[in-house]
Order: C-alpha cells, then structure tokens, then sequence
C-alpha cells in the first residue's frame, strides 16, 4: 500500500507541480481528488528550499544507480533457494552415480556422511538471476547502461564458468591423489605384513 501511495505522489509531482513554474499556475491546474487545503499544504512542502535540496540530491543518487534487481518482491533467500532447488533437480536427473554416496533428503539437503555439500548456490548465481532481463520488456534505463550491465553479466557468466572448469580438474586431481594415497597406504600394510618373524 505505501508503495502504492509513494508512486501516487511521484506521479502527482510530476503532473502537476514539476509542470507547471508558478504556485498560481499549479493552483489553477490541481489534480481533481486532491482537496485544495490539502494542495496548499503539498506546494508549501514541494517548494521549501531544504525539500528541494533532499529531492535534488535524492534524484541525481537515482540516477547513477544501474544495476538494479529484475525480482521484485522476491527476497535473495527465495532466490537462493529456488536455485538451490533448481541444481538439485538438475543432478537428480543426471546420472544417478554423481550423487551415489551423497543421499539426499526431502529438503534437497545433504545428508550428514561427512561429504561435501554438492548443491551450492554461489552469489555470482544469485546476481546472474536477480538481473536477468527480459528481452520482450522495455526498460526505463538508457541503452548504454544496460549494454553495460548486459556486458556484466557475461563477465560474471565466463568468471564462473573458468570457475566451474578449475574446480573439476582440481576435483578430479584430489580424487586421483587419494587414491595413490590407498594404494601406497595398502602396499605399505602388504610390506608390513611380509616381515618374517622367524
């Protein structure tokens, strides 16, 4: 409701006292629902020097803002989980082995074996999805700054994908030494149990 009410009186702002360079001529042109005791008391406001001083200041803040969120009401934890919920589906439909030693419950949380957690949901992620635009939909912002809020989320994109890419190798590199580690671990116990004890 509030921020219905604060669009309201934007909007009446705009129309009816920004349009007009005179008190008498927005007098004469007031917005019809608006009782005109109560018109006074807003052009009184609009026009003190300390309000106009806040408004100035507030609005030029306004425009050097350029990354705004494309998810409304939507909080970032909604995000998060949604996404996490997104992944874990994801690998549940990949092969069943990826996910063989780590079970997963109901709540798609990993259950406690000591493993590493599988699904997570990273803050590039989370940016990627809260700045997606839609290409149907005009924005209020100028071409340039979302070209370059376009431009980005590419570079987040490709930081993430490098990410992805090293993690594997670095994944697949631990898993190998591990391995030498067992076997070297049992050929170590072998040589222990060959000892003669004559």
């Amino acid at each position: 409701m509030s921020d219905h009410f604060r669009s309201y009186k934007s909007r009446i702002k705009r129309d009816y006292y920004n349009t007009y360079p005179t008190d008498e001529e927005r007098l004469s042109h007031r917005p019809e629902e608006v009782s005109l005791s109560d018109w006074k008391i807003l052009l009184n406001y609009w026009g003190d020097e300390k309000v106009q001083e806040i408004a100035k200041k507030n609005s030029e803040a306004r425009q050097k803002i350029t990354e705004t969120h494309t998810t409304g009401s939507t909080s970032f934890a909604q995000v998060a989980h949604m996404l996490r919920l997104e992944k874990l589906a994801k690998l549940e439909k990949e092969k069943q082995e990826k996910l063989g030693k780590m079970p997963v419950n109901d709540d798609g949380e990993g259950e406690g074996n000591g493993e590493e957690d599988p699904i997570k949901v990273s803050d590039a992620d989370i940016y990627l999805a809260t700045r997606k635009r839609d290409e149907k939909r005009e924005y209020k912002l100028p071409e340039q700054v979302l070209k370059m809020v376009n431009d980005k989320i590419v570079d987040v994109k490709k930081t993430l994908e490098t990410e992805d890419t090293s993690e594997d190798s670095e994944k697949s590199a631990n898993s190998e030494k591990s391995a030498n580690s067992e076997k070297s671990a049992e050929v170590s116990y072998e040589d222990d149990n060959d000892v003669n004890t004559d």
